[in-house]
């Protein structure tokens, strides 16, 4: 998977590197290695896509080593290495990168003052692994180049463990690993190579966003206008532009916007599901508003189990296998596209999906959110001034969106670069200065999707409700039944190999997952959802299979 790896030496002649890439590299067409930068105190380097760099070599200017994985969006005059170099050299480096719109992670390694320094983008959303034992620093994009260094400690994390067998997902910056961490959101590591010292730095919080003063009919006007902006600045009619097209809102809002700014254009649509689905009947009408080919792929009981095992080891075990949706289609995807506009969130930022359920104008804590993290809701930091603004979703946009919906993007970037337009940072820092009553029941991003693109909105509908956006009864569906679109997973675990996949794995007593709980998932999951129609637990079940499955294949580096 593209990103950056390395680590600080103990010895001036270890050599372990290669350890790394061994572990990080899959399917090699489509990656590059870059040349090692190895000196007496460090070893790094970076898998990046072909499509998105196409030569080896890492940035150095004056001892100044610059790695960096992922975009920016904006300061479109430099390069991207250059403009954290000057920032760096300059003593602006803090104050340039709270200003980067971008979806990143990146290393700066001085080599003359010895220093290493780990960064991330402001949300935190290009994952960076980091691992700091004995006064030594590691790092990579994924947890597994760290286990493939023989000084990592392997120490599993039981409390992350049951986490996610409760959750489906990881909270804060915990990974399945006890001694290995993400790097926080808009967050500077610092390592001095001379004293050992390590230390990190915020470069911005949600409390920089000051709330505003604005009429719901100007907030519609402004939405519209930095969608379309945030939208301009994350294509180029030059590359191979894809939009994976749900019958949902938020895919529909960037393919309408690129409509909008392109209108000749004719990229790649693409949708998942079961035939004749309401997904799928959606999408066909929006497609014909554009130029677009549009390509449908269809889900099967035969197409989605097994292909899944390796991408649950690709998003080293923090994913379950049943929010897998489309990447049996990866791989034909990715050979028409190199860019996916990503409707990421969307339906959170704009459309204010949570706040039905949430105070309005709040700060989250502990008893609000608690709906949310439920057992594991006492482990979630309420104190950091990081979330001192009277907003609740900004703590879950850090949390459950970026350990859990950004898992579904992490699992494709070894093939397509995403590129996410609701988090580009002026839309955000417009939408969270606004009441947050404008977006409740999805008021304001309805009437801004109408009043900018009523060709796409005015009279198509929406999935959820089968209804438009004005909340009329549409004739466009001709399948009274709604369906979803994905797999009948309470119906795939019945069949005969996938069950006895399921039931062999999960065995209690030969099981790895044993150590760490004392769920029997076959008991208490697996026969009485088998027992009955009536009875679901089919996230249960994927959770314990992709937790074992996991297991297992970390098991490899312990031996």
């Amino acid at each position: 998977m593209p990103g950056i790896y390395g680590y600080t030496k103990n010895e001036s002649n270890e050599d372990n590197i290669h350890l790394m890439s061994t572990a990080l590299i899959v399917d090699s067409n489509d990656l590059i290695i870059d040349d090692i930068v190895n000196d007496s105190s460090i070893q790094m380097s970076h898998i990046h896509l072909k499509s998105t760099k196409n030569h080896k070599k890492t940035f150095n200017k004056n001892g100044i080593f610059i790695s960096i994985q992922g975009e920016k969006y904006n300061y479109i005059e430099n390069t991207f290495e250059e403009l954290l170099y000057e920032s760096y050299i300059n003593q602006k480096l803090k104050d340039i990168l709270s200003k980067i719109d971008g979806y990143f992670h990146a290393i700066i390694y001085d080599s003359i003052n010895k220093k290493v320094h780990l960064i991330t983008d402001r949300y935190g959303m290009s994952l960076l692994y980091y691992c700091y034992t004995d006064n030594k620093l590691a790092w990579s994009a994924e947890v597994k180049g760290l286990l493939a260094l023989p000084r990592t400690d392997y120490t599993l994390n039981e409390v992350a463990i049951n986490s996610f067998l409760e959750l489906g997902y990881l909270v804060e910056n915990e990974t399945l690993l006890k001694n290995i961490e993400l790097v926080p959101p808009s967050t500077i590591i610092s390592y001095d190579l001379k004293s050992s010292n390590l230390e990190q730095t915020t470069y911005w919080k949600w409390s920089e966003i000051k709330l505003q003063n604005v009429s719901f009919d100007s907030a519609v006007e402004q939405l519209g206008t930095l969608f379309l902006a945030s939208v301009k600045k994350r294509f180029s009619p030059d590359e191979k532009m894809g939009v994976s097209l749900s019958g949902g809102l938020d895919s529909r809002a960037i393919i309408a916007a690129v409509n909008t700014l392109y209108p000749d254009y004719i990229g790649e649509l693409y949708t998942f599901g079961i035939e004749g689905c309401d997904d799928i009947e959606i999408a066909k009408i929006v497609a014909k508003k554009t130029k677009w080919k549009h390509t449908i792929y269809n889900f099967s009981e035969s197409n989605w189990f097994e292909s899944r095992f390796n991408s649950i080891w690709r998003t080293d075990g923090m994913l379950s296998m049943m929010h897998m949706h489309g990447i049996e289609f990866l791989e034909e995807v990715s050979n028409k596209i190199t860019f996916n506009l990503n409707g990421y969130a969307g339906d959170v930022v704009c459309g204010g999906g949570w706040l039905n359920h949430l105070p309005l104008d709040k700060q989250a804590n502990n008893s609000d959110l608690k709906q949310f993290y439920k057992n594991q809701t006492d482990r979630v930091d309420f104190d950091s001034d990081f979330y001192a603004i009277d907003k609740c979703e900004p703590h879950l946009l850090m949390n459950r969106v970026r350990r859990f919906t950004n898992m579904g993007s992490v699992n494709s970037l070894h093939k397509i670069t995403q590129r996410k337009p609701f988090f580009d940072n002026n839309l955000i820092e417009f939408v969270y200065s606004l009441p947050d009553y404008y977006r409740k029941d999805n008021k304001l991003y309805a009437d801004m999707l109408i009043k900018f693109f009523p060709d796409f909105f005015e009279n198509i509908p929406w999935q959820k409700t089968r209804k438009t956006l004005l909340g009329k009864e549409s004739n466009l569906l001709s399948y009274p039944k709604i369906s979803r679109g994905y797999i009948n997973y309470a119906k795939g675990i019945r069949d005969e190999e996938v069950l006895r996949k399921i039931t062999n794995m999960l065995h209690y007593e030969s099981s790895r997952y044993s150590k760490f709980t004392n769920i029997d998932p076959i008991s208490q999951y697996l026969n009485p959802h088998l027992a009955s129609f009536k009875v679901n637990h089919v996230e249960n079940i994927f959770r314990f299979v992709t937790l074992e499955y996991y297991l297992q294949r970390t098991s490899i580096f312990q031996s």
